[in-house]
């Protein structure tokens, strides 16, 4: 048996959705993330979105508030985050000093 050193405590699930139909970026509710941080209502882009699931870790909250509002939402309901897929990489990049 090989251990890879993570638990279900420490994990961070992925679920990856492309969508060809619509170009803007719906959070899993279905509501269109369509307000920036101004306050002023916008159109965001995009192809899909790729919703986060983990157990509270502050670290890990923080780097999702890296991406810009308008491409990320939080969901209480199912105790998700909702990222547009284009700020995937962007993700990925602020989880890495973290061990993700």
């Amino acid at each position: 048996e090989t251990s890879l050193g993570s638990s279900a405590s420490d994990a961070i699930t992925l679920s990856l959705r492309l969508s060809l139909e619509d170009n803007s970026f719906r959070s899993a509710s279905g509501r269109e993330d369509s307000v920036n941080s101004s306050g002023n209502n916008v159109n965001v882009p995009s192809i899909g979105s790729v919703t986060a699931t983990f157990l509270y870790d502050a670290k890990i909250v923080s780097a999702l508030k890296m991406i810009s509002p308008p491409q990320r939402s939080y969901e209480p309901g199912t105790k998700s985050w909702n990222i547009d897929l284009l700020a995937l990489p962007s993700l990925l990049y602020h989880l890495a000093p973290l061990g993700y």
